[in-house]
């Protein structure tokens, strides 16, 4: 063999000898990165598969919201559904927070909810629409479900001098159970119930008449209104499956103790409560900031739930 073969042999042999080098390097490399390559979708015990096909965040292929499925395979709602869930994710510690606060009402809510026959996944509106605050609209609207004074005046809350019964969470959540009857009553699906509770009745019907469209999933709607419904599901999601994203229940596990309440259909000042309940001068003014008064005639006879705890 000559002296040139014998450098292409060498050649070659050292080619070889790199390839292999370079393969099994590679290898090793996609063995200890094996779950980046191929990251398996979490599958609960129930059944329910969790996909990673819009991003980094598992999104459910099966949603049922009020008891009516959601339609996962419309890409623009899963995608509404991702982002939604990306910004609880991303900010961990204010959704821990408003979870703490949905751990606390929640209960009461749910309670008001059953009573009146309405699907409990409906608990969850007042803690998009205000994180459960007393807060005011540019709209006017006020109080944990966000009611203007024209809805909570039709459905018997007073709001007047003397108080204002759209910042009492029982009185107010008594309401909405009314005008959340009324909306299905119309709309008959729950999806469009939500679609109508944050643009209005009138603002949903026209809607459906302009683009002749009854499915709330095809309706062309404003930003706000369709991401209304995402953000209500993914809240849902990770009150229902916080391991899934990277959540514990201990981090909201309500630890107060249970609202106490002094009921009366009868006039009351709330010094005449607060010494028969030997509590704090103003423990009634601010445990119950719907009430603006002191001392209240009720010459109606109505009934009132003060919280004194």
């Amino acid at each position: 063999m000559n002296r040139r073969k014998k450098s292409i042999l060498k050649n070659l042999f050292l080619f070889v000898a790199i390839l292999l080098a370079t393969g099994m390097f590679n290898a090793w490399i996609f063995h200890a990165n094996w779950n980046n390559y191929f990251r398996k979708d979490p599958v609960l015990d129930h059944g329910t598969i969790f996909k990673y096909d819009m991003g980094d965040i598992p999104i459910p292929d099966t949603i049922f919201f009020a008891g009516e499925a959601v339609p996962m395979t419309q890409k623009r709602f899963r995608k509404a559904i991702y982002k939604a869930l990306k910004l609880r994710m991303r900010k961990k510690a204010l959704t821990i927070y408003y979870l703490k606060q949905a751990a606390r009402w929640n209960p009461e809510i749910s309670k008001i909810l059953k009573q009146k026959q309405l699907p409990d996944d409906l608990k969850f509106i007042p803690l998009v629409e205000s994180n459960y605050t007393n807060a005011t609209s540019p709209m006017g609207a006020k109080g944990f479900w966000q009611l203007i004074p024209m809805v909570g005046k039709k459905y018997g809350l007073i709001m007047n001098e003397t108080m204002d019964q759209r910042l009492d969470p029982w009185a107010s959540t008594l309401a909405a159970t009314k005008l959340l009857t009324n909306l299905y009553d119309t709309l008959k699906s729950w999806p469009m119930v939500i679609g109508g509770y944050n643009v209005g009745i009138y603002g949903i019907l026209n809607k459906m008449k302009n683009q002749k469209e009854k499915d709330f999933f095809k309706l062309k709607l404003s930003a706000e209104t369709e991401s209304f419904l995402p953000k209500l599901i993914s809240y849902k999601l990770v009150m229902e499956y916080p391991q899934i994203y990277g959540f514990s229940e201990m981090d909201w596990k309500n630890k107060s103790a249970p609202f106490e309440f002094f009921t009366t259909d009868s006039a009351f000042s709330t010094e005449g409560i607060e010494k028969k309940y030997h509590l704090k001068l103003g423990t009634i003014r601010d445990l119950n900031p719907w009430l603006f008064v002191n001392s209240y005639s009720n010459s109606r006879r109505q009934t009132f739930h003060l919280r004194i705890r």
